[in-house]
């Protein structure tokens, strides 16, 4: 018998493979401008993606790190639609969304228990870029 927690765990790692790949041929549709081909990929990556958030660990950075990525793939939906269909606030609302994913994502490092560590690999790569 698995234990419920390792089960979601198995869970969430397989939905998340299925909104990398749906979002994958959503890129894919994309770069080929297949308008129809964008909107069922879109939908199948959002939906995916929110079945992922709901199997996330339930701890704040866990949880901003799934949001972030939902954030981002709502983000990706709505500019390649209105990027594909001429839809001008579908791009506004794609501008909102990569804010959001920013935040999530700051919020996830910030509250991570391996957030000092992170926040040295990150400084680790801008001194080598003489930043």
């Amino acid at each position: 018998m698995v234990e419920p927690a390792a089960a979601d765990e198995v869970r969430y790692l397989r939905w998340e493979a299925v909104t990398t790949v749906s979002w994958f041929l959503l890129d894919v549709s994309w770069l080929f401008e297949l308008r129809l081909a964008s909107l069922v990929f879109g939908a199948a990556c959002v939906g995916a993606g929110l079945v992922t958030t709901l199997h996330s660990r339930r701890d704040v950075a866990s949880l901003s790190v799934s949001l972030g990525v939902l954030a981002w793939v709502l983000m990706c939906a709505a500019w390649v639609t209105g990027d594909l269909h001429k839809i001008a606030w579908a791009v506004g609302l794609a501008k909102v969304l990569a804010g959001a994913v920013g935040v999530c994502l700051v919020t996830a490092l910030v509250t991570s228990r391996h957030a000092h560590s992170a926040w040295d690999q990150v400084l680790e790569r801008f001194r080598r870029l003489r930043l």
